[in-house]
């Protein structure tokens, strides 16, 4: 089994991602960021739930509705699009607030864990979606995208 993201946490950060490079344009339609994602339009508004509820993402409705970030991409970190679907962030069970393992106390490989736990953590907290999307905003204009019957 590999070290991954779920795919809810993919999706949330391509999501997140797409609204950054739009933020200040207006709200995003779904349809859009599916379209420009190449992402699964129930999951994906499940996924942005996920994100309003979290306060990161707000979502407007209406017939010029869809979805912008609540702040400034400088403003939201990589950890912060992570945690509002996964909770917490956690390597490995023995780095969860409570340890899930008996062994935690005495685990020859706990200090390794909880150094790569820092650093995975101090990088995604140290990186937001305004400096991920930097120079990027002409790179995918929204407006290319064919508009779904249904929005």
């Amino acid at each position: 089994m590999a070290m991954t993201l779920s795919p809810a946490a993919e999706l949330a950060m391509r999501a997140s991602i797409t609204l950054a490079i739009e933020y200040g344009n207006g709200p995003v339609r779904l349809c859009d960021i599916c379209a420009v994602r190449d992402m699964q339009r129930d999951y994906t508004a499940k996924v942005l739930g996920y994100l309003s509820r979290a306060r990161l993402v707000i979502p407007i409705r209406g017939k010029n509705g869809g979805y912008r970030l609540a702040r400034d991409p400088k403003d939201i970190t990589l950890l912060d699009v992570i945690e509002a679907v996964e909770g917490p962030f956690s390597l490995n069970l023995c780095q969860k607030e409570n340890p899930e393992c008996d062994q935690a106390q005495k685990c020859p490989v706990g200090a390794v864990w909880s150094e790569i736990q820092d650093f995975a953590v101090a990088k995604l907290r140290g990186k937001t979606l305004g400096e991920c999307v930097a120079g990027l905003a002409k790179l995918m204009p929204l407006s290319d995208t064919p508009i779904a019957e249904d929005e």
